[in-house]
């Protein structure tokens, strides 16, 4: 286990790398656009840490948060997801002759816990909810995957139960007509 919070994240951060490359090589890419629905205010990479963790994931929170906001406690011997929370830090940086203040973006690991994980007072029905309909800001996630891979990425037609492929030889990946909203900008039938 990584000692310093410097080791922490940079475990998390090779685990998500891994997470994305693993997401386009085994077609699971729907999977992960429905873990981002149930996570919509995580950023893209928590949502991977999340679904590589603990992938029956719908709801998660850190361990105070359960205790007093939900009236919850996690269950002993419950193991925690590990995500990355940003702690921004105030730096007075030299320009001259004056000091300004600057804000450098770090970021720190930290452990939430799904609600499976935990036991106490039922919450409300309309806490847990799923998005419906389209990701927002659809593009920029598809793009930033694409970045991440490496590899181009089409839509295309796929043998049936199929929702993705990846072609070794070819180093490219598929991705099942239809099976999710697809970008503005990509053309299905080229």
């Amino acid at each position: 286990m990584p000692d310093t919070t410097h080791d922490r994240v940079k475990e998390l951060t090779r685990q998500l790398e891994t997470g994305i490359q693993d997401l386009f090589a085994s077609g699971r890419y729907g999977e992960y656009l429905s873990m981002l629905s149930k996570f919509h205010k995580y950023s893209y990479g928590n949502v991977m840490l999340i679904m590589m963790q603990c992938p029956h994931a719908s709801m998660v929170a850190g361990f105070q948060t359960w205790k007093k906001e939900f009236d919850r406690n996690v269950k002993k011997g419950e193991r925690g997801i590990r995500v990355q929370a940003p702690c921004p830090v105030r730096r007075k940086l030299d320009s001259g002759e004056e000091k300004e203040d600057t804000v450098i973006p770090y970021f720190k690991a930290v452990t939430v816990f799904d609600i499976s994980q935990t036991e106490g007072k039922e919450l409300p029905a309309q806490i847990i909810t799923e998005l419906g309909g389209s990701v927002e800001d659809y593009d920029n996630l598809f793009n930033r995957l694409v970045e991440y891979s490496g590899l181009p990425v089409t839509f295309e037609p796929l043998p049936e139960g199929y929702k993705g492929s990846f072609y070794r030889g070819e180093q490219r990946i598929a991705l099942a007509l239809g099976m999710s909203q697809e970008p503005d900008h990509q053309d299905p039938g080229a």
